[in-house]
């Protein structure tokens, strides 16, 4: 035996051959094989036979520091098939796996459940499966997840296989199910080799591609945001000069258009990127809610037009901006010179733009007959007092038992009348915050 007790050879009720302790051996710390694992080795072993390999179940090393589940060999190739369907610390395997390849042995692993290479870790993948689309930055982080035979093999390089001891198929992260004669069958002409090495050529070149884009990426990210800010500053910028007429500046009508016509060559230069013709494929999310791009990588110079198109991006942005921020600044400046000036209300002197009850209603008295405006004024005159609504009222217009009517004045501080405000708190609508 393996552990250096003596052993018998027996056939099962199923006809196996395995080995078996002569005595039972409290030392030995070797778990006695499962049915499965003796019904894989036997399988494999009589499949390599029939292929013409010279093979050895429970083969010993010459040097004696490891033993095979099966050990075949054709002219200078020799190849190892171990089964693992029990818990095996990574360490071990690799310790093993290092022996075969100081020996200059290939060797297969059929694992179960793609090995559980800690008792609490049941995941049968290391990180998302494939087909899975996750973006961050226009990229796909799924499709640089590896399935568990690919991280074991990039990795550690060790060539692995999963199995489903219910109907004993293997399986991979791209193959759903493949019986066990196929798959020794494809591992004895080299082709199972040739896939994982593929996948771990493309992994790698994807990997350096991903490296070479994500900081053009970031950029493109970053303008997006950017884009949004320009647009909403634009808004702004228009609705105030949409009431103010300066004489000061008789140029800002064509500077406004340029600004305008600069954002349009800026946002149809940013839509033209996403095209399909550099990698971009868009991708439905939420049923269809919305769409969101993402890049599918496929060579450096793939990348290179992107890194060309993203400069004269940056150029065009830097046109936009020589015309935008003079823009902005004078109107910000010319805005905030007149909201600090100030007029005369009731003999008062509050700010132009001041949105306060009373010059609310001085305003709309403008073209009131002599009369009614007196009246009005009377009334303002009166003792007041700094009231502040509550968020929530009952209704749009809050009316005083006086007659005086409040349009509207949610989340408002107001002078309002002093009689007013006390019946507006003992009613619950505010607060007096001055007496």
């Amino acid at each position: 035996m393996n552990c250096g007790a003596k052993g018998h050879l027996r056939i099962s009720p199923n006809g196996l051959k395995h080995f078996y302790h002569a005595k039972k051996s409290d030392n030995c710390g070797c778990e006695p094989e499962s049915y499965e694992h003796l019904k894989l080795k036997n399988q494999i072993y009589q499949i390599c036979k029939s292929e013409g390999w010279d093979a050895q179940p429970e083969f010993q090393s010459l040097s004696g520091d490891w033993r095979a589940d099966v050990f075949a060999t054709n002219g200078e190739r020799k190849v190892v098939f171990e089964v693992q369907l029990s818990i095996i610390p990574l360490c071990d395997l690799q310790e093993r796996e290092r022996k075969y390849c100081r020996d200059k042995i290939e060797s297969y692993w059929i694992l179960n459940d793609f090995l559980r290479i800690d008792p609490n870790d049941d995941s049968r993948v290391v990180t998302e499966p494939s087909g899975k689309v996750s973006i961050c930055n226009y990229l796909n982080l799924a499709e640089f997840s590896l399935s568990r035979e690919s991280f074991l093999h990039i990795n550690h390089g060790i060539r692995s296989i999963g199995i489903n001891l219910q109907n004993f198929y293997l399986y991979t992260s791209s193959i759903l199910g493949i019986n066990v004669e196929d798959w020794v069958i494809s591992t004895l002409n080299r082709d199972y080799q040739k896939d994982l090495q593929d996948f771990e050529i493309n992994y790698k070149r994807k990997c350096k591609l991903k490296e070479i884009v994500e900081p053009e990426l970031d950029k493109l990210c970053d303008f997006g945001f950017r884009r949004l800010d320009y647009k909403n500053e634009m808004k702004k910028i228009y609705a105030i000069f949409k009431t103010h007429k300066w004489e000061d500046r008789p140029c800002l009508q064509q500077e406004i258009n340029e600004m305008y016509s600069n954002f349009d060559t800026l946002k149809k230069a940013y839509g033209k990127i996403f095209s399909p013709k550099n990698g971009f494929i868009w991708k439905d999310f939420m049923d269809g809610e919305y769409s969101e791009p993402f890049l599918d990588l496929r060579s450096e110079e793939q990348i290179s037009l992107i890194q060309t198109q993203i400069r004269n991006l940056e150029t065009d942005e830097e046109k936009f901006l020589a015309v935008f921020n003079p823009v902005k600044e004078f109107v910000k400046k010319k805005n905030k010179l007149e909201n600090n000036q100030t007029v005369e209300v009731f003999g008062r002197t509050v700010p132009q733009n001041e949105k306060s009850h009373e010059s609310g209603i001085w305003n709309k008295l403008q073209n009131k007959p002599l009369q009614e405006k007196q009246i009005v004024e009377e009334r303002i005159l009166e003792k007041c007092i700094c009231f502040e609504f509550n968020s929530v009222l009952p209704t749009l217009t809050i009316e005083s038992r006086r007659g005086w009517k409040y349009q509207n004045p949610t989340r408002c501080k107001w002078e309002i009348n002093q009689e007013d405000a006390i019946e507006f708190e003992k009613k619950g609508y505010g607060k007096i915050i001055q007496k």
